[in-house]
């Protein structure tokens, strides 16, 4: 509670300018004793919804293009044009952008860098950001109206106003890419590895959300960009 207590300040502080850097981001949550429970999946009509929204809003974009991914929040939000390579069609995560950071940490939550190979329509929405893309010194490709880093309370906030649902989270999209994922190709090492996690028991037991609504989910997904898990 403290911890946020002084990272809320900070970030207040960097946004007037007062300081350039807020150290608390670098405080990961403190995990409560018996937290061991899954996260859950999206529906397979809340799928539609977002899908269903224009991919020239960015904001909608990010959210768009973490689903297909399976990226962290801050992950989306701190991609950058030199990670993504079209020759290839592989996009490379090694960026993380918190809110109140005014730049992109040349790092991941855990430090390691990927690389991931995402279907179709999640670099058709990239080359629609592209064409919308301003000049910005930070290389983002992900900026809100006025040209700033997307802002994941607010990026939460869309969220919700989309699906219809009050405790939905911007990690949920990260964890319907993972279960949907899980279900197509039955290989939770592979599930693990995309996403970048350590070992396939936290996948597992986090992140694979083996419903058979979910399996619509995927129906839903592949109906309106026809993913093809690399």
């Amino acid at each position: 509670m403290l911890v946020g207590m002084l990272r809320d300040v900070a970030s207040k502080a960097v946004k007037e300018k007062r300081i350039a850097y807020n150290p608390f981001l670098e405080i990961p949550p403190l995990r409560r004793r018996g937290d061991g429970k899954k996260y859950p999946a999206m529906s397979a009509r809340e799928v539609g919804r977002l899908m269903d929204q224009d991919s020239h809003v960015a904001a909608n974009a990010c959210m768009q293009v973490q689903l297909l991914t399976g990226m962290r929040p801050a992950e989306a939000r701190g991609l950058c044009w030199e990670d993504i390579s079209e020759r290839d069609r592989t996009i490379r995560i090694c960026h993380q952008l918190r809110d109140g950071s005014a730049h992109p940490i040349e790092r991941t939550k855990n430090g390691k860098v990927r690389k991931i190979a995402p279907g179709p329509m999640a670099f058709e929405i990239l080359r629609k950001m592209k064409e919308n893309r301003t000049e910005d010194a930070k290389g983002l490709v992900f900026l809100d109206a006025e040209g700033n880093p997307m802002n994941g309370m607010k990026l939460n906030r869309r969220l919700k106003e989309i699906v219809g649902r009050e405790d939905v989270r911007l990690h949920d999209l990260r964890v319907t890419s993972a279960t949907m994922m899980y279900r197509e190709t039955r290989d939770l090492w592979r599930v693990s590895r995309w996403l970048g996690h350590s070992d396939t028991d936290v996948t597992q037991r986090h992140y694979v959300d083996v419903r058979p609504d979910l399996e619509k989910a995927r129906e839903t997904q592949n109906r309106h960009y026809k993913e093809v898990l690399a």
